[in-house]
Formats: C-alpha cells, sequence, structure tokens
C-alpha cells in the first residue's frame, strides 16, 4: 500500500512539522489572543488529545513499521486532526477544509516515512476528532480526585 502513495520530501517535511503540535499551539495562542474561550478551548484540545495519546501508546506498546516503539496511535495525525475539528467547528469550511486537508497530509506523512501503519493513523484521526468535538461542544467536564488511596483526575463526556 505505501509503495503506492508518492509524495515529495518537502511535503514529507511539511507534514511532519504540521503535525508536531507546535503550529496547533501557536494557533491555539493566537486564538487566545482574540477570542479566550476559543483559544482556551483549543488549548485544551491539544492537551487532552496529547494525553490520550501517551495513555493509549503505552497500553498497545505496538511496534512500528520502521522498528521503533509506541506506534498505535500516531499523535502526529491524533494533533492535526484534533486541530482540524476544533478549527472547522468554530470557523466553518473556510478553516475546516484546509485544515483537514492538512491533517490529511500529515497522516499520509506518517505512512510513507514507515513510522506508522494505516490503522495508527486511522486511530490518530478518530482520538484527534473526538477530543476536537468534545472541547468545542463543553461536553467534557474533567476534575482532580485526591484522596488517602487516589490520585488522579475523574472525566465525563457527555454524547
Amino acid at each position: 500500500m505505501k509503495d503506492n502513495i508518492s509524495i515529495g520530501n518537502s511535503i514529507l517535511k511539511f507534514g511532519d512539522f504540521f503535525g508536531s503540535g507546535l503550529p496547533d499551539l501557536a494557533m491555539a495562542a493566537v486564538q487566545y489572543e482574540h477570542s479566550k474561550p476559543h483559544g482556551r478551548a483549543h488549548f485544551e484540545t491539544i492537551i487532552y488529545t496529547g494525553v490520550s495519546v501517551a495513555t493509549l501508546k503505552g497500553v498497545f506498546n505496538r511496534k512500528r513499521p520502521n522498528g521503533g516503539n509506541h506506534s498505535m496511535p500516531s499523535g502526529h495525525t491524533s494533533t492535526s486532526f484534533a486541530s482540524a475539528t476544533y478549527l472547522a467547528s468554530t470557523y466553518g469550511l473556510k478553516w475546516g477544509i484546509p485544515a483537514f486537508s492538512i491533517a490529511t497530509l500529515v497522516a499520509l506523512e506518517r505512512i510513507k516515512n514507515d513510522a506508522h501503519w494505516l490503522s495508527d493513523t486511522i486511530a490518530g484521526a478518530c482520538l484527534g476528532i473526538f477530543w476536537g468535538r468534545a472541547t468545542y461542544r463543553h461536553e467534557l467536564n474533567i476534575t482532580p480526585v485526591v484522596s488517602r488511596d487516589t490520585v488522579g483526575f475523574n472525566y465525563q463526556v457527555r454524547f
């Protein structure tokens, strides 16, 4: 499958950079300057996505096609789809189409570079879309839990 995907080296570097999360954090910071609620929610989208990815990578501990560890889900793909979903939900198709196009390039780049299997990128996209929608719609409630026996977080998601 991956031999059939033809992507130039400059696009591969582009996809790797845009999936790193740095552009997403920068965009959330700009949003925060113009609209604190939207910027804060976009930051939450990125944070929740990152925590979920790190947790799931540890749970699955799947080998990458290139031999590395922690393949499932794709963090680059998750982050880019989370931001794309949040931007599309907030600003409509004018921002959504370019954002989802970039997110798709990121996913293809991860497959082409043998960093992830197709299923890793699909799982990453689904995870990102979930967090993008959940934070946009404010259907998420996270509270700290501290007791003698437990330290952690409790979360509730409304569907």
